[in-house]
């Protein structure tokens, strides 16, 4: 006699991500004294986007550039003309074509801000970052601690990335800037060979995870 028994319940999980928007925006120096640095942190840039994308998909993550140098500030645009990267190498072939101008004075690194400030429109429900990237001697305008309270009363991460060996004159002021950072959740980075690493899991640590969810299929 064969014997009857009850068949085991097949199932599989099936996994639905509620992905999170992640926008970062990256004010890029491109006029100063470390064009070998610039060059690094151009290609840290396109990198960042590239593991962004792998960790959120590739379109919940958009990058926009602006750089500033002796003449003012300006976007960095595709070939399309969009402000806005989600493709890691539209990105790089972007970067690829930015120059950089030696110059042994102050670049004013507040026309950056200010240019974001008046024409960058951040998805409402993403994760908004914002990274000041220097190569070199910078100064800003007397709105710069207004610019940045902006960031911690729109919910943006605003953080600096300063290059080895350069700091704040006065010591003071480098300090208020410091707690002006960290009241947006930001952090001062000095720029060098773990700096990627750094500013992806402050990205990943700061944004909002993806929501997970696993549903029974029988």
């Amino acid at each position: 006699e064969e014997a009857l028994t009850d068949a085991p319940m097949m199932f599989a999980l099936k996994r639905d991500v509620d992905k999170t928007p992640v926008d970062v925006v990256f004010l890029l120096q491109s006029s100063g004294q470390l064009e070998n640095t610039f060059i690094n942190q151009k290609n840290m840039i396109y990198e960042l986007l590239a593991d962004l994308g792998t960790e959120y998909g590739r379109g919940n993550v958009r990058f926009a550039v602006i750089t500033y140098n002796l003449s003012g500030a300006e976007f960095l645009t595709s070939s399309t003309g969009e402000i806005w990267f989600s493709s890691a190498n539209a990105l790089s072939q972007a970067l690829y074509n930015l120059e950089y101008e030696y110059t042994s004075g102050y670049t004013d690194r507040g026309t950056a801000l200010q240019k974001l400030q008046n024409e960058v429109e951040f998805k409402e429900n993403a994760s908004k970052f914002i990274f000041q990237v220097m190569n070199g001697s910078t100064t800003v305008g007397s709105s710069y601690f207004d610019q940045i309270s902006m960031c911690e009363n729109l919910g943006i991460n605003y953080s600096e990335l300063v290059p080895e060996g350069y700091f704040y004159l006065d010591s003071n002021y480098g300090q208020q800037v410091a707690d002006a950072i960290a009241s947006t959740n930001g952090i001062n980075v000095t720029y060098g060979s773990g700096t990627q690493y750094e500013v992806f899991m402050h990205i990943y640590n700061n944004a909002v995870p993806p929501q997970m969810e696993f549903d029974a299929i029988v």
